[in-house]
C-alpha cells in the first residue's frame, strides 16, 4: 500500500483577494508542501488582470475609478476577471508527483482538473442517500464540461482559471461564479483575444452562474448557506476521497505564516495598480 500524500486543506472566507494571491504565490514558490485553499468571497470588489493584462484593453478605467473598484495584477496569467462576494475560489498547489501519472504541462492540468470537477459537480448533483425526489435530476446539453480553457453549463462559462507551472511545481487556481452584480461585470471590455466558443457574446450572454443552476436542478428550496456550500463541499470531498491524499485542515494564519517568511526576502508579483492624472496605471509601492 503506497503512503498517502498529505494535502494541507485551508477553509476561508471573505479575504482580500491581494493578500490572498500573495498567500498562494509565497505556498508556490517557498513552500515545497501540497496545499488546497477554498475561499468563498472576497471582502470588497476588485478587477483582477492577468500578469501581462493591459488596464487600458480590458477596464473600463473610468468607470472602475468612479465606482471605486480597485485593480489587482496577478503571478499567474490568464484572463480578467471582477470578483466580489459572490465569487468562490479553489486553489490546488500541488508538486509533481503529487497527482499520479500528471505531467506538468498547461494543457494536461486542464484536462486534470476538468475530471476533478466534473466528479465534484456530479457530486453536488446527486441526491443524499435516501432523499426523495420528484423527478430525476436533468442531464442535457448544459451539464458541465471543460471548453478550452473554462468550466461551463452547456455554452456558458461558470469558471475561469489561470496556472504557474515550474519545474517541479504548479498553481491551478479558479474563480466561480455563485452570482455576479452586472454593474460590475460592465466594468470589463470584451477580449481582444476570445475562446471561439464564446462567439462574440457579451459578459451577459456568456456566462452562467452557479445560483442559477442551483434552481434548475431543485436546488432552490435549499438555504442559501446551504447552496453556496454546494460545490464547495463537494470539492472538499472529492479530495477527502481521492485514494492518494491524506487531507488535514489548517488554518490561513498557517498558510499567511509562509507568506511573511517569503516576504523577507521577495518582493511579491501579485500588486495593486493606481491611475495617475495622466491616466498611466502605476504598481502601489505598499
Amino acid at each position: 500500500m503506497n503512503k498517502k500524500i498529505k494535502i494541507n486543506f485551508v477553509r476561508t472566507q471573505l479575504q482580500c483577494i491581494r493578500k490572498l494571491l500573495r498567500v498562494e504565490e509565497a505556498l508556490f514558490r517557498h513552500s515545497r508542501e501540497d496545499w488546497v485553499i477554498i475561499n468563498d468571497g472576497v471582502e470588497k470588489e476588485t478587477i483582477v488582470l492577468g500578469i501581462s493584462g493591459k488596464p487600458e484593453e480590458l477596464v473600463h478605467e473610468l468607470k472602475a475609478k468612479q465606482l471605486r473598484v480597485p485593480l489587482v495584477k496577478r503571478f499567474t496569467g490568464g484572463g480578467t476577471v471582477v470578483v466580489d462576494k459572490n465569487t468562490q475560489f479553489v486553489s490546488f498547489i500541488f508538486n509533481e508527483g503529487t497527482v499520479e501519472g500528471l505531467e506538468l504541462f498547461p494543457r494536461k492540468i486542464m484536462e486534470w482538473s476538468g475530471t476533478f470537477y466534473g466528479k465534484a459537480v456530479e457530486g453536488m448533483f446527486s441526491s443524499p442517500p435516501g432523499a426523495k425526489t420528484s423527478a430525476p435530476l436533468r442531464r442535457d446539453k448544459d451539464d458541465f464540461s471543460l471548453r478550452e480553457n473554462d468550466y461551463v453549463f452547456g455554452e456558458k462559462k461558470f469558471g475561469g482559471n489561470a496556472q504557474s507551472i515550474s519545474k517541479s511545481r504548479f498553481i491551478h487556481h479558479t474563480s466561480f461564479l455563485y452570482d455576479y452584480d452586472k454593474a460590475l461585470m460592465d466594468l470589463l471590455k470584451s477580449p481582444r483575444k476570445q475562446p471561439e466558443y464564446r462567439e462574440n457574446r457579451t459578459h451577459d450572454d456568456f456566462v452562467a452562474t452557479l445560483k442559477s443552476k442551483y434552481t434548475e436542478i431543485g436546488k432552490e428550496e435549499e438555504s442559501e448557506d446551504k447552496r453556496r456550500e454546494l460545490l464547495l463541499g463537494a470539492v472538499y470531498e472529492s479530495l477527502r476521497e481521492h485514494r492518494d491524499f491524506e487531507v488535514r485542515s489548517v488554518s490561513f494564519d498557517a498558510a499567511e505564516n509562509v507568506l511573511l517568511d517569503y516576504n523577507e526576502n521577495v518582493k511579491p508579483s501579485t500588486v495593486k495598480l493606481w491611475c495617475d492624472k495622466e491616466r498611466k496605471w502605476n504598481v502601489c509601492d505598499d
